[in-house]
C-alpha cells in the first residue's frame, strides 16, 4: 500500500472529529491538513489568553510571553504551509514530516518554561507531539518523538533545579522550583513526569505500530481480492470449458509465480483427466494421466474434500506419486467441488520449498471454488440451448440481485426470473425469520393468481418447514409415485400438483427461506432445474440479505435508538427538505419545539428507567397527535421537535394542543412499575416562510420561542412572531392525568417535589 493511503487511514478518525475539514488524502494533504488544524488550536488558544488577561491575579508578562510564542508557532506554521504550496517534492514533504514534532517538542518545552516549570500540569502537551508522531512517522519515530520530548523536559528540569535560568512567573506559580521545599520531592515529581511521557511514548509506538500491521493486512487482502475479482472477471468471459480452464491455469501461474499450474478433473471411471496446464512439459502429461484416485495425494483430496498442502515434498514420501517433477518442492492442490462433491483440483507446483499463509490459503480455496462455480456454468452451457438460456438468465440474476436493495423488489424480479425460465403453475417464495421461528409467504401465485399473503410457524410450514430444517433441496417429479413419503407433512391448498421442487435459499450459511415451483403435470422438473434453482435462490438469498442490512442501516441512521423517532441529523434534512418543498408548491411549514420540564428531576428522583419510560411514552404522544405527512424528531436530550408541513401557526398551535393533552393522558411508571406524576412540556411555534424567512432561521425562532416560554414558568406555548414573542398559551398548573393519579401518586411513589426522608416541599404533579 503506497504511503499516502497509509497515513490517510491514520487520520481518517480525526478528520471525522473535526467536520470543517475534509478526510485528507496522500502525505501532503495529510501535512496540509495538520498544519491547518494546528494553526486553528492555537489561535484558539490565543484569544482563550487575550481573555484571561482580564483576570487580575494572572501576572500578564505570563500572557505576554506565551502571547509572543503563539505568534512564532503561526509565523513558523506559515513557513510550512508555504512550502507545501502546489506539488511539493518528496524529499521536501519527507524533511517536513521529520521536522514537525520535533518543532512542537521544543514548542511545548518553551511554554511549559513560560507556564510556570516543569512541575506544572502544561508536560501534558508533551503528549501533543506525540499524537503527530502517531499521525505522522513510523512506530521508530514515535519512540524518537518521545525520546526527544523526555530528553527537552529533563534538560528543562537540570536547569531549573540549578537555577541556570531566570525564573519566569505563570499561571502555576506554586507548581515552580522556586517555591520546592525538599529537592528530593521536585526530584520524584519529576521521575513520575518522566515516567508517564514514556509510557505514553511506548502506548503510542505500540498504536503506530497496530496501524502499520494492519496497514500491511489490508494491504494483502486488496491484493488478493484484486487478484479475486481479476480472475472472476476473466472466467466469466468465457463460456466454453477449454478457453476458461486454459485462462485461469495461465493466470494463476503468473500471478502466483508458480513453476507449474493444471486443472485436472476426475472421469466417471476415477481416472485424471488433464484438462488444462501452464508450464508443463508435455512429457509429464503422460506420467499426471497414469494417475486415479487411488493414488496417495490424489485419494486424501477426494476424501477429505480439503486443499492437499506438501510444504516440502522431500518430508512426505508418500506423495511422490503424485510429484511428476523432480524439481518440484512445493505442491498445493485445492479441491474443485461441484454439488458437494470433489470433481477434480487445482494444482500448484514451485521449484523451492515455500510456506503456505492462511490468507494465500483461503485465496486460493476461494479461487478454486470460483472454478467450479465457473466450470459448472460452462458445462450447463454446453448441454442444450434451453441450458444456455438458464445460464444467461442466471447472470442478469446475479446484476439485478447485486445492484437492488429493495425487498419487494428483489421479491417481484425473482418471480418474474422463475416464471420466465421454467413456466410453473404455481410459485411462492418463503421467508424464514429465525428470531420468531415462523414462514412468511410473501408471495404466492397459483394459475397466475395472486394469493394473500400467509405467516404461520414453523411447525405448521409443512414441507417448507422441512426444507429449511434439512436445510436440502426437495424434488418430487411425480408426487402419485414419490410424494407418499411427504404426505403427512405436505400442506395442500388449491390445485393439486404433481411435480414439486423447494429449495432453500441460503446466505453465509444460514436458511433465509424457500423458494418452490410447482406444476399440476408430473416430471416437469429435473435435476437441472434444480440446480438453476438453487443458483438462482442463492443469489436471492444474498440480494434479500443485502436489503435487509440496507433497510436496517438505514433506519438505524435516521432513527434515535431511544424513543424511535427521528434523530437530530436526519431531522434537519427533512425540515430543510420541508423548506424546499414549500418553495415549490407554495404552502407553509410550522415548526414545533419542545422541552419537557424539570425532566432532570424524573432521573434523580425515580432513576433513569422512569427518565427513559417518561422519554419514550412522550416520543409515542407526540406521534400519535400528528399526521402520517408530519414529522417528529429528538432534539437531544428531553428535547423533541414536531415537523409540520402545509400548515401555519393557527393549525400549529392547534397540533400544539393536541399534544399537550396527549401528554396529560400518559401514565409514566418508574423501574418498579409504580405510577410517576405526569410531565409537562414547554413549547415554542415558528413558521415558514412568515416570519421565519430561511430553514436555520424556522430552527432557532422555535427554538427562542421555546425558550422563552420556559423563562416565563415553563408548561405553556410562545409563538414566535416577527414583532416579538407572543404568548398564545399560559397555565399555571398540570392536567391530572387520570382522576386519582394525584392521590396515587402521594401514597406510593415520591413526587419530584418530595425528599427521599419524607419532607414534603410541595406535592402534585409537576408544574
Amino acid at each position: 500500500m503506497p504511503e499516502e493511503e497509509k497515513q490517510t487511514r491514520k487520520l481518517s478518525g480525526f478528520a471525522r472529529i473535526y467536520r470543517a475539514s475534509p478526510t485528507p488524502e496522500g502525505t501532503v494533504g495529510t501535512l496540509r491538513w495538520l498544519i491547518n488544524m494546528r494553526a486553528r488550536v492555537v489561535i484558539a488558544l490565543t484569544a482563550v489568553l487575550l481573555l484571561t488577561s482580564l483576570i487580575e491575579s494572572i501576572p500578564r508578562n505570563v500572557i505576554l510571553n506565551l502571547s509572543v510564542v503563539a505568534l512564532a508557532f503561526l509565523a513558523f506554521n506559515s513557513v510550512y504551509a508555504f512550502l507545501l504550496r502546489g506539488e511539493p517534492s518528496t524529499r521536501r514533504v519527507e524533511l517536513l514530516k521529520q521536522v514537525l514534532a520535533p518543532f512542537d517538542a521544543v514548542l511545548s518545552t518553551v511554554v511549559i518554561y513560560l507556564a510556570g516549570g516543569v512541575l506544572t500540569p502544561m508536560f501534558i502537551t508533551y503528549t501533543l507531539t506525540i499524537l503527530v508522531s502517531i499521525i505522522l512517522l513510523d512506530p521508530k519515530g514515535v519512540y524518537r518523538t518521545g525520546g526527544i520530548a523526555v530528553l527537552l523536559y529533563c534538560g528543562l528540569s537540570v536547569l531549573e533545579a540549578y537555577r541556570l535560568i531566570p525564573y519566569v512567573e505563570g499561571y502555576w506559580g506554586p507548581f515552580s522550583y522556586y517555591q520546592a521545599a525538599d529537592l528530593s520531592i521536585y526530584g520524584v515529581r519529576l521521575i513520575a513526569i518522566c515516567t508517564m511521557l514514556m509510557a505514553i511514548t511506548y502506548i503510542g509506538n505500540r498504536i503506530a505500530d497496530i496501524i502499520s500491521h494492519r496497514n500491511a493486512q489490508i494491504e494483502t487482502r486488496i491484493q488478493d481480492l484484486r487478484t479475486l475479482y481479476d480472475i472472476t472477471n476473466g472466467l466469466s468471459n468465457y463460456m466454453d470449458e477449454a478457453s476458461m480452464l486454459r485462462y485461469l491455469t495461465t493466470t494463476l501461474r503468473t500471478i502466483q509465480n508458480a513453476r507449474t499450474c493444471l486443472v485436472a478433473l476426475m472421469d466417471t471411471e476415477g481416472r485424471v483427466d488433464v484438462r488444462a496446464s501452464a508450464g508443463v512439459p508435455p512429457e509429464h502429461l503422460a506420467k499426471l494421466r497414469a494417475l486415479d484416485k487411488n493414488t496417495p495425494g490424489i485419494e486424501a483430496l477426494v476424501k477429505r474434500a480439503e486443499p492437499l498442502i506438501i510444504e516440502d515434498v522431500d518430508k512426505h514420501p508418500e506423495y511422490k506419486p503424485f510429484v511428476f517433477d523432480p524439481s518440484t518442492k512445493s505442491i498445493y492442490a485445492f479441491p474443485i467441488k461441484s454439488d458437494g462433491k470433489v470433481v477434480g483440483a487445482i494444482s500448484l507446483s514451485f521449484d523451492k520449498a515455500k510456506r503456505i499463509s492462511q490468507e494465500y490459503n483461503e485465496l486460493l480455496a476461494t479461487i478454486a471454488a470460483q472454478a467450479g462455480a465457473a466450470m459448472q456454468r460452462a458445462q450447463l452451457f454446453a448441454d442444450t440451448q434451453r441450458l444456455a438460456k438458464q445460464m444467461s438468465t442466471l447472470y442478469e440474476v446475479g446484476l439485478y440481485t447485486g445492484s437492488t436493495l429493495s425487498k419487494d423488489e428483489v421479491i417481484k424480479r425473482t418471480y418474474d426470473t422463475i416464471t420466465g425460465l421454467m413456466e410453473p403453475d404455481a410459485y411462492y417464495m418463503a421467508l424464514y425469520d429465525p428470531v420468531t421461528d415462523t414462514l412468511s409467504f410473501d408471495i404466492f401465485v397459483e394459475n397466475g393468481e395472486q394469493m394473500p399473503r400467509m405467516r404461520m410457524s414453523l411447525d405448521k410450514g409443512g414441507l417448507t418447514a422441512r426444507i429449511v430444517r434439512d436445510c436440502k433441496p426437495v424434488l418430487v417429479q411425480d408426487w402419485l409415485t414419490e410424494g407418499e413419503q411427504y404426505n403427512a407433512i405436505a400442506q395442500k391448498t388449491g390445485t393439486d400438483m404433481l411435480s414439486y421442487l423447494g429449495v432453500p435459499m441460503i446466505s453465509e450459511d444460514k436458511v433465509v427461506g424457500v423458494i418452490s415451483v410447482q406444476a399440476a403435470r408430473p416430471m416437469a422438473f429435473n435435476d437441472h432445474d434444480e440446480k438453476l434453482l438453487i443458483s438462482v435462490a442463492g443469489q436471492a438469498a444474498m440480494a434479500m440479505e443485502n436489503a435487509r442490512l440496507h433497510q436496517l442501516a438505514q433506519d438505524q441512521a435516521k432513527l434515535d435508538s431511544l424513543t424511535k423517532v427521528y434523530n437530530h441529523g436526519h431531522f434537519l434534512e427533512l425540515t430543510r427538505k420541508a423548506v424546499v418543498d414549500s418553495d415549490r408548491d407554495d404552502t407553509q411549514v410550522s415548526l414545533i419545539m419542545l422541552d419537557i420540564d424539570h425532566f432532570k428531576q424524573y432521573n434523580d428522583t425515580y432513576g433513569h428507567v422512569a427518565g427513559d419510560n417518561v422519554l419514550r411514552m412522550l416520543a409515542n404522544a407526540l406521534k400519535s397527535s400528528v399526521r402520517d405527512t408530519d414529522f417528529v424528531g429528538r432534539w437531544g436530550g428531553e428535547e423533541f421537535c414536531v415537523l409540520l408541513q402545509g400548515v401555519g401557526i393557527t393549525e400549529a398551535k392547534r397540533v400544539s394542543r393536541l399534544i399537550r393533552r396527549a401528554v396529560a393522558e400518559l401514565y409514566p411508571v418508574d423501574g418498579h412499575g409504580q405510577l410517576i406524576p405526569n410531565p409537562t412540556v414547554s413549547q415554542g411555534i415558528s413558521s415558514y416562510p412568515h416570519p421565519s424567512p430561511t430553514a436555520s432561521d424556522l430552527i432557532e425562532q422555535a427554538d427562542a420561542a421555546l425558550y422563552q416560554a420556559k423563562r416565563r414558568g415553563r408548561n405553556q406555548l410562545i409563538v414566535y412572531e416577527a414583532s416579538g414573542m407572543k404568548e398564545a398559551t399560559t397555565t399555571t398548573g398540570h392536567l391530572p392525568a387520570y382522576p386519582g393519579m394525584l392521590k396515587a401518586s402521594t401514597n406510593t411513589t415520591p413526587h419530584l417535589g418530595q425528599l427521599k426522608d419524607g419532607k414534603t416541599v410541595t406535592t402534585g404533579h409537576l408544574a
